[in-house]
């Protein structure tokens, strides 16, 4: 409860200083005050054509979610688990994972255009290093006492996959 006081405070902090600072410029183009702000933002949302963007929008980022993380958590769980694997693919995730964003731009537009699927391509190539290489780290890492622990009492390797190496990431 103290911590939502404290993130409150914090807000509340935020918009005394942008109204403040609002009044003291004195320019609405330069800083409008948040009333004027969500004045806006509500007339804009009551447009069709910024709703469908934002539908659209929203499409995009469950695709790419439900993409990274389906993919990036079976890959590295499986990466996680073989020493090798992680040692072989390891080096080319780290260098797909360091390639700049709009250089995967210019990649993805020249060979599918601009349209709906560039920016998810780009998405998923930006984010999917990253979710495998984490989720492998939080496999690798996981406590060897645990998974013995388990075998000692028979766990099914159900119950250890769920509980144990998902409790890891």
């Amino acid at each position: 409860m103290e911590n939502l006081w404290k993130y409150l405070t914090g807000i509340l902090v935020i918009f005394i200083t942008w109204t403040v600072l609002s009044f003291l410029i004195s320019s609405q183009l330069i800083l409008p005050d948040p009333l004027m702000v969500l004045k806006t933002l509500i007339s804009e949302l009551q447009k069709s054509e910024v709703l469908e963007a934002l539908v659209i929008t929203l499409s995009k980022i469950g695709v790419v979610l439900a993409t990274t993380v389906t993919f990036g958590v079976l890959i590295g769980f499986f990466i996680g688990l073989n020493d090798v694997v992680y040692d072989i693919l390891r080096p080319g995730i780290l260098v797909i994972q360091a390639v700049p964003i709009i250089t995967w731009l210019a990649l993805v537009m020249f060979i599918w255009g601009i349209g709906w699927l560039g920016p998810v391509i780009v998405s998923i190539l930006s984010l999917l290093p990253h979710t495998i290489l984490s989720t492998a780290i939080g496999i690798r890492t996981t406590d060897k006492r645990l998974i013995e622990m388990a075998k000692v009492y028979r766990v099914p390797r159900s119950k250890v996959i769920r509980n144990i190496y998902l409790g890891s990431i």
